[in-house]
């Protein structure tokens, strides 16, 4: 059975790939900081070995790894992707220092077959084309640098110190156990409480990517072939602005919220359009990415009371399908998987997760190009 060490594993991304590799009875080890917060994975750190540990305690990171011995490890711990994770000192510990520690530990390793890197779209700066692995990188904001100088490092241990590494520049990517704060969360939070929907701006676009492409870009890269030393985009490869996002929320929602805009402070690469991904090289290489529907989630969060309201006001139960005007249901334990029924506009999927008191709700429309 393979080994697999996974950092950042109390993330948004880490969180779903842990979930993934136990389905596949993986043997995983996680590390997390001691001051992580595991809302994500409080269920899951019972059945993993999971140490509490930073990065930048080299010398007990050597020891865990030299005992552990992985075959695969995910590099997934960052910091500076939020809007209020903004200081420099820590961006620079956690997406440079941190990495160098990390990859001094693996070099020791006898039997690492591969070090998936990620990185992010934010370490191309502001293009006026799809953005592809090849272009200069010309970052304009910390994040970015760091997350640019963390590749290249990447792509010196694995020249130098001959380390097996790929790295993966995620661009905008959703889904369940996303957090407050991040865009698509924070409009469906106003929406199902009724309140006025504030954000910066209508204009920005994005390349907004489903996480489970992502864990499935993930996979596929664990196995492939001549991949070591090179660089993938993952995304969908299709734009959306910030608009398109709110009414395509507003609609499904059927609400009228009221929307606020220039509300929320600007982030630096706001401006920045368009910002998307030329997936040629993943489509190509890995033959992943390549599907036509792309994918925006919206995403509800009830108490368990208003959950039993909205499902049996809504929706009506026959023959274990949930029927609407609009929609057809199958009920499955912990996914609602439904169809639209007008033209080929959108396919929808329900997917909840227990969390504490919360009923999390994550509703994702795949819109047919």
């Amino acid at each position: 059975m393979a080994r697999y060490l996974i950092t950042g594993a109390s993330g948004f991304v880490g969180s779903n790939l842990i979930r993934k590799l136990i389905d596949d009875n993986n043997e995983l080890t996680i590390l997390i900081r001691e001051d992580s917060d595991l809302w994500r994975i409080n269920d899951l750190v019972p059945k993993n070995q999971t140490f509490k540990t930073d990065l930048s305690n080299y010398e007990k990171l050597e020891k865990i790894i030299s005992d552990i011995d992985p075959d695969f490890v995910y590099h997934l711990g960052t910091y500076g992707g939020y809007p209020f994770q903004t200081s420099i000192q820590k961006i620079t510990q956690v997406n440079i220092l941190n990495t160098i520690n990390l990859f001094e530990s693996l070099s020791k390793c006898d039997n690492l077959k591969l070090i998936i890197n990620f990185g992010s779209s934010s370490e191309y700066g502001s293009k006026s084309t799809p953005m592809n692995e090849n272009d200069e990188a010309v970052s304009v904001t910390p994040y970015g640098i760091s997350k640019l100088t963390q590749t290249k490092f990447a792509k010196f241990y694995n020249q130098n110190m001959n380390l097996p590494i790929v790295t993966l520049r995620l661009f905008s990517v959703f889904g369940p156990f996303e957090e407050p704060g991040r865009l698509i969360f924070d409009i469906m939070t106003s929406i199902i409480k009724g309140k006025t929907i504030e954000l910066s701006s209508p204009f920005p676009r994005r390349d907004f990517v489903y996480v489970s492409d992502v864990i499935e870009a993930i996979e596929t890269i664990t196995t492939a072939k001549n991949i070591v030393g090179d660089i993938f985009n993952i995304g969908s490869g299709v734009m959306h602005s910030v608009e398109d996002v709110v009414n395509i929320a507003l609609e499904i929602a059927k609400s009228d919220n009221r929307i606020s805009w220039e509300v929320k402070q600007k982030r630096v690469f706001d401006d920045m359009t368009p910002w998307v991904s030329d997936t040629e090289k993943t489509k190509k290489i890995l033959k992943i990415m390549n599907s036509k529907p792309k994918v925006i989630i919206l995403q509800y969060t009830f108490n368990n009371d208003f959950l039993g309201d909205y499902l049996y006001s809504e929706f009506r139960v026959e023959n274990n399908m949930l029927t609407t005007n609009n929609y057809l249901l199958s009920l499955k334990t912990g996914e609602i998987v439904s169809k639209r029924k007008e033209k080929n506009i959108f396919y929808v999927i329900i997917d909840y997760q227990n969390h504490i008191e919360h009923l999390q709700f994550y509703l994702c429309i795949k819109i047919i190009i």
